[in-house]
């Protein structure tokens, strides 16, 4: 039986993380580097967005 590819299943385009080889690569204990995609800055921006809203929620509200 085969292995079924990681993604397999999954209708999805580039991940949140891309991987790329620098051209000019001082440090030799890798040879790939990683940034985010705007699908990746997407995510950071929801979560931050949620985190937002639960600190709304935690702090006392003033009572009239």
């Amino acid at each position: 039986m085969e292995a079924a590819p990681e993604d397999a299943g999954l209708a999805h385009g580039p991940g949140p993380i891309e991987e790329y080889s620098p051209k000019n690569l001082r440090d030799k204990r890798t040879t790939y580097c990683y940034k985010l995609t705007q699908k990746g800055e997407n995510v950071i921006q929801y979560f931050k967005r949620a985190e937002d809203l639960i600190e709304l929620e935690i702090t006392p509200r003033a009572r009239l």
